[in-house]
């Protein structure tokens, strides 16, 4: 990893651990988009949008175990069961959309995102987080994974997607979703390199990983095959 990219990591991780710092910033849009969707679904109705929150999970003050002294609130706003840790292992070929909340922060509105996979068959939802994208708002230390989606969240979000979903409408390619986070190149066989840009198209931190480190084979999994020296879009969600 080079020098610029440690120093933003650094930055994220301290962000991620001075929850009590963050101005924080409630939801004031949700737009989704995904298999089955012949456009995307945005809502902006309270009602929906207030009955959720990022400002939950690890590294925040409510992350952890059950205390007393924990916001009940931000408890009941979430849309990932913390509780359940890490999954392992899902069902594979599972219905996936894109989810991105419009967190408002003074006068801007930016978007927080999330991949969020139906499985029809037991009626549970998984979302994945994005690694190297949502750090400006909330860092978790654990993006990179599947959860499991609260049935809060689950039970609210499945009839809208269902009043606006065709069946008829084909499954959506990894590329064909919004969110992405740069570049990627095989610079020899055993190193892949990660440029990262922003959504004004400037070069942010850059990393390397080579096949000695820890997260090489969960990177090169998330990213799928690559050609030595050509560039390819990186999409936030694994193949």
């Amino acid at each position: 990893m080079l020098k610029r990219g440690l120093f933003w990591l650094i930055g994220l991780v301290l962000l991620g651990t001075s929850g009590q710092a963050w101005s924080k910033g409630k939801i004031v849009k949700m737009v989704i988009q995904g298999d089955h969707l012949p456009a995307p679904i945005e809502i902006t109705d309270p009602v929906i949008t207030d009955k959720f929150s990022i400002w939950n999970g690890p590294g925040t003050s409510t992350g952890g175990k059950h205390t007393q002294n924990m916001a009940l609130d931000e408890q009941e706003r979430r849309f990932i069961d913390w509780t359940k840790g890490i999954v392992s292992s899902r069902p594979a070929g599972l219905r996936r959309l894109e989810v991105a909340f419009y967190i408002q922060r003074g006068e801007q509105q930016v978007p927080y995102w999330f991949a969020y996979e139906i499985d029809t068959d037991t009626n549970r939802g998984y979302i994945f987080l994005p690694r190297w994208r949502n750090g400006g708002l909330i860092y978790h230390s654990i993006e990179g994974n599947w959860f499991q989606a609260t049935k809060r969240w689950h039970r609210s979000i499945m009839p809208i997607i269902d009043r606006h979903s065709d069946r008829v409408a084909a499954p959506k390619s990894k590329t064909a979703f919004s969110c992405w986070v740069g570049t990627a190149r095989l610079i020899d066989e055993h190193t892949i390199e990660i440029q990262l840009i922003d959504d004004a198209g400037e070069k942010l931190s850059r990393y390397r990983y080579s096949r000695d480190d820890s997260g090489y084979q969960q990177v090169a999994r998330h990213i799928g095959s690559l050609e030595k020296n050509v560039e390819t879009r990186v999409s936030c969600w694994p193949v």
